[in-house]
């Protein structure tokens, strides 16, 4: 069977057979799939940035010392008295990482190995061959270690060339060939990209990563569509609309993606917000057949925008519209919507006496046995845990019909 990168990384990295090189060009993710491994499987994650490290960061600091008969140390210095029994020593003082690292299983990411000086990666080479430091520090057996790097030339990177020792002890996962664009929207973007974001890549997947000329300083990588992502997010909220998402693009998206990108993700999102919420409000049996041709992400940005539109002052043709439209959605989709809008008092009262106002009381008249179906299933666990799929349970109820 055949695996995918993550899955070959994570491999590599827990059997400790040889030692993790990740290889590819900045941007590309490397070091949050790393993050990722290790967050999936409960370890700690150190993130040791080499090219900002010296070497005593990494192979601690190597110390004279007079080990005395009791057993005791003392630093070595002009003063120093030396006792017949006395005996000097070398140690290494530990650095604090490594020191947490034998606390709880933790995986330690020696980054960009092939880019720091010659000192800091020869000092990086000791704990990746022989996990110690020093003559007696070792790493526990639940320290697992990995490293990445960069190509050099193709990537305009400047990197130290390994020797072929050190080769031979690595194994080297080429990242940019590895790593396609399924695997990163499903172990990655879906949890730190927007999903304008996904839909946009989907369908223009050259602009995952695009550099239109080599000397341009800004370019498109998975690390600038998430830096990017962030930026909307800290703007507009964990669900920004598509507008103001075009909106980030105008004004800063030259400052995150490639001038190329910046267009064609412009393009994008104008042609996606052809149809808006109020398109379905107010003439939805006009736009029905284009409505079902949309992918999921514009319906879903749809219903988000519709639990935003005040039900209870809807017109009946309104109201006819919206019942018409959650019931063309996915069942997922539907029940999404359904559990969000008997949550809200306004709609749905907590008080079992008070009656259901107006237009409120249409919708959960129409999907009264959806509703129901969400109810018992919110019942059967504690508040505190996650409920089981209610779209599942809608599907199953509708089949046992």
């Amino acid at each position: 069977m055949s695996m995918n990168c993550i899955e070959k990384a994570e491999a590599i990295i827990k059997s400790k057979k040889g030692v993790l090189m990740a290889l590819g060009k900045p941007g590309r993710g490397k070091s949050a799939v790393m993050k990722k491994i290790a967050k999936r499987n409960g370890w700690n994650y150190v993130d040791l940035r080499l090219s900002y490290k010296d070497s005593a960061d990494i192979g601690g600091i190597p110390m004279n010392v007079v080990k005395h008969k009791n057993g005791t140390f003392s630093l070595v210095n002009s003063s120093t008295e030396f006792g017949k029994d006395s005996s000097v020593a070398m140690i290494y003082s530990i650095p604090d990482w490594a020191l947490m690292a034998n606390q709880k299983p933790t995986l330690i990411n020696f980054e960009e190995l092939n880019r720091c000086d010659i000192q800091t990666m020869r000092a990086a080479l000791q704990p990746l061959n022989e996990r110690m430091i020093g003559f007696d520090f070792e790493f526990g057996p639940e320290v697992y270690m990995c490293a990445t790097g960069n190509i050099g030339d193709e990537d305009d990177c400047e990197v130290e060339e390994l020797d072929a020792a050190m080769n031979n002890r690595l194994f080297y996962l080429y990242w940019d060939k590895e790593m396609n664009v399924e695997e990163w929207i499903e172990e990655y973007a879906k949890d730190n990209v927007i999903p304008q974001v996904i839909s946009f890549i989907k369908e223009r997947t050259e602009h995952l990563w695009k550099k239109d000329k080599t000397t341009d300083k800004t370019y498109t990588t998975e690390r600038s569509w998430s830096n990017f992502s962030g930026f909307v997010q800290s703007q507009y909220g964990p669900e920004p609309r598509t507008e103001e998402v075009l909106t980030a693009v105008l004004n800063f998206g030259d400052g995150y993606l490639a001038g190329s990108t910046v267009t064609a993700f412009k393009t994008f999102l104008q042609e996606s917000m052809r149809i808006s919420i109020k398109d379905v409000l107010n003439r939805y049996p006009d736009i029905k057949a284009e409505i079902k041709k949309c992918k999921r992400d514009k319906i879903s940005e749809l219903l988000n925008s519709l639990k935003e539109e005040p039900i209870l002052k809807m017109s009946k043709k309104q109201t006819n519209n919206v019942k018409e439209f959650l019931h063309d959605v996915d069942d997922d989709e539907r029940v999404a919507y359904l559990k969000d809008f008997i949550s809200n008092d306004d709609y749905v009262p907590s008080e079992d006496a008070a009656p259901i106002p107006g237009n409120a009381a249409e919708i959960v008249k129409e999907f009264r046995k959806d509703i129901e179906i969400i109810q018992a299933n919110l019942k059967d666990y504690d508040d505190e845990e996650e409920t089981e799929d209610d779209s599942s349970a809608v599907v199953k109820a509708k089949k046992s019909k």
